[in-house]
């Protein structure tokens, strides 16, 4: 039987519905919902530089409609953050628990495919906090201008390397590892970084940092 090209291209489209009629369905009884589905509504999209510290890099390009940071931060810069989500996303702070889904008045330790439905036309923060580094290593990711510009105003900075690394000798390390990696590349490296020149001397002389420390910062820049 010849099938003609107006016929093959109404199969294809019928084809592909039903394929996403089928993921939907998948979807909406799956446990966890993907940040694609939490922040799908593209009204949100902001401007923010991620020239102060810490950066929240946007991750529109993977049509998530929110901004993403890590940071890590102490104890008492961890409870005036968590004072802050509960002011802007009007919960009550010791409902915050390790990690959940947050958005006007509603804290969830889960976000099903039905919660974000319901939530992804609100403010919304999804978030964790776990110990680690001698601090609190914080991710975020969010549509909420105004908790961003909280998270820069407080302001937080991380721990210096001796701190979060205290067993760490300077001049035994090459290459950059492990945990140590991952705390460089994402947690010191953007404050370093986004410090000036007259800064980063300031710096220096603040803490006072030894040769064996200063020739271990420069070298891995």
């Amino acid at each position: 039987m010849i099938v003609s090209s107006r016929e093959a291209r109404v199969g294809n489209g019928l084809s592909k519905m039903k394929i996403k009629v089928i993921k939907y369905i998948k979807r909406l009884f799956c446990k966890n919902a993907e940040l694609m589905d939490i922040f799908a509504n593209d009204n949100f999209q902001m401007s923010i530089s991620e020239r102060d510290y810490p950066p929240f890099i946007s991750l529109a390009k993977q049509q998530i409609y929110a901004v993403h940071a890590i940071f890590v931060c102490s104890d008492q810069k961890l409870s005036l953050i968590k004072e802050n989500i509960a002011d802007i996303f009007s919960v009550d702070a010791t409902q915050i628990i390790q990690q959940g889904v947050i958005s006007d008045g509603l804290v969830l330790a889960r976000c099903g495919y039905r919660d974000a439905m319901a939530i992804s036309n609100k403010k919304v923060l999804t978030y964790s906090f776990e110990k680690d580094f001698n601090n609190n290593l914080v991710r975020v990711v969010t549509n909420s201008a105004e908790f961003v510009h909280a998270v820069k105003t407080l302001p937080v900075s991380p721990p210096l390397p001796w701190d979060a690394f205290p067993s760490l000798r300077p001049q035994g390390y090459g290459s950059l590892q492990g945990r140590l990696a991952f705390w460089w590349e994402n947690i010191w490296r953007p404050f370093w970084h986004n410090l000036a020149p007259d800064e980063k001397d300031a710096f220096l002389m603040q803490y006072d940092v030894s040769e064996e420390w200063r020739e271990f910062i420069f070298c891995h820049p």
